[in-house]
């Protein structure tokens, strides 16, 4: 993008008058077509040169970019110009009814686009990553909002797809919220559910995992699909108690690994520690999962007039195979006093069983 400064006669609105003056105006180079700008429009153009802005500036639809549809160059009427919403994009995205801009022009892998000020229905992509702007009513008032959406399964740039992410920009805060080491908005009822039996294991199945995206901040959102996942969590339950001291005492304890190295891991940092989560994508209920269960022992050490109670390393005993189906039971959220969160009153009490 090259800019040069050029002086041009140019008309503009002073109180009611319209006035001729000489000013300083900018001429810039963009994509080899040079277009003129008055110093605010300038600056608004170049300060909002980045992937994924828009501003609004007005265009005669040809060289002429402007802050005032009456600040423009004498012999051009106002009557060509209008207001404009300007996008700015990856050189590579891929608009939603192209038809709708004018593309301004391409520089150091953007591309600068206008579109009429009232057009309330914008969506582009680049790979999975959707984004759109569009206009509704909110506390008695109606704004432009933004919402970007990352998908699991590619999806076509059409209506169904821009009024999806709309929804899930509306919905997003979920009829209730799944999982472990990381938080699933679920918004969709046909989503099943299924949690652990003695595991600490969530399946999410009849599903995909959508990334609703805002300013940089990911939620997770499961909507109606053909996909199902798998979230584990490792944690020690009671396995056997003795009497020690008068008093009874845990003796051992039980926990589980699960092989799932030939799963697609999805790359999701835990909600609290930002570790990355175990959370899977596998071909169904019927996935086969190996599962080892290791013990912890308890032993009694004294120090000094108490007994402290020190763990052994996990021990394996035990590995098996199963079909996920056989290690979890359906959730029931339709039943009375089901909040978010209330499975892990359910799977704690299976669990420690």
């Amino acid at each position: 993008m090259e800019k040069k400064e050029v002086r041009l006669e140019v008309q503009k609105l002073k109180g009611i008058r319209i006035v001729k003056a000489k000013e300083k105006w900018h001429a810039v180079n963009i994509d080899g077509k040079e277009f003129l700008m008055p110093k605010k429009a300038f600056e608004k153009f170049t300060g909002n040169m980045y992937d994924g802005s828009y501003f609004y500036l007005y265009f005669d639809g040809n060289n002429v970019i402007t802050d005032d549809k009456y600040h423009i160059p004498v012999g051009l009427s106002e009557d060509c110009v209008k207001e404009y919403r300007f996008i700015v994009v990856d050189e590579d995205t891929e608009l939603w009814r192209p038809e709708d801009y004018v593309l301004i022009g391409k520089s150091d892998g953007l591309a600068v686009y206008a579109t009429d000020a009232y057009n309330y229905e914008i969506m582009y992509k680049k790979g999975k990553r959707f984004t759109i702007l569009f206009r509704y009513e909110k506390d008695y008032c109606k704004m432009l909002y933004k919402q970007e959406a990352e998908f699991e399964i590619d999806k076509p740039l059409n209506r169904d797809t821009f009024e999806l992410i709309k929804r899930i920009h509306l919905d997003g805060e979920a009829k209730y919220t799944v999982g472990f080491d990381v938080s699933i908005n679920v918004i969709d009822d046909n989503v099943d559910v299924y949690v652990g039996e003695n595991h600490y294991i969530m399946v999410i199945d009849n599903a995909e995992i959508v990334r609703k995206i805002d300013y940089g901040k990911e939620k997770l959102i499961a909507i109606k699909g053909n996909k199902t996942y798998i979230n584990l969590y490792q944690v020690m339950a009671v396995e056997e108690c003795m009497i020690h001291n008068n008093r009874i005492v845990d003796s051992s304890y039980r926990m589980f690994d699960y092989d799932l190295k030939e799963y697609r891991k999805l790359d999701v940092s835990r909600t609290v520690s930002g570790e990355k989560a175990r959370l899977f994508e596998i071909s169904g209920l019927d996935t086969d999962i190996t599962v080892e269960k290791l013990i912890i022992d308890v032993i009694p050490v004294p120090v000094d007039q108490y007994w402290h109670y020190e763990k052994s390393m996990p021990m394996p005993v035990e590995e098996k195979t199963y079909k996920v189906r056989d290690l979890v039971k359906k959730l029931d959220i339709t039943r009375e006093g089901m909040h978010m969160n209330a499975y892990n009153a359910d799977i704690c009490l299976a669990v420690n069983a």
